[in-house]
């Protein structure tokens, strides 16, 4: 069986937090893929074109800043909506993972309820007919 439900891709390092995120995500109606680094979240954002990606951007190995920027450089990833997730919120954070091409920023660590809150949000963005 098919699903119906919108597909977002989660890039976290920390267990707990993807796990977490994931299953919340999942009881608010979206199907949730995920993924413990860059690389591997890069292979399935090829593979699978989830409707959202939510980025960690302190990830092991290759960063979620530098991610992001691959995505936007791939034909098949490059109109994914990507929201950065990080515990990065003071300075010049949010200017740099818009300037990466991400689509919005959250800061870590946030509510469940408010992160569901603004993939619905930008969902319903990409779904409106004037886009």
């Amino acid at each position: 069986m098919i699903s119906t439900r919108p597909l977002v891709l989660l890039i976290e390092d920390f267990d707990d937090a993807r796990e977490m995120y994931a299953e919340y995500l999942q009881f608010t109606g979206l199907s949730v893929a995920t993924a413990p680094d860059a690389v591997q979240g890069l292979k399935l954002a090829a593979e699978l074109r989830p409707a959202v990606i939510l980025m960690d951007a302190g990830l092991p190995g290759l960063s979620g800043w530098d991610a992001i920027a691959e995505l936007k450089r791939n034909a098949a990833t490059r109109e994914i909506p990507v929201l950065m997730l990080t515990g990065h919120a003071l300075g010049d954070a949010r200017e740099r993972a818009l300037a990466a091409g991400a689509h919005g920023f959250i800061a870590k660590p946030c509510l469940p309820d408010d992160l569901a809150r603004q993939i619905h949000t930008v969902l319903e963005q990409e779904l409106r007919p004037d886009r």
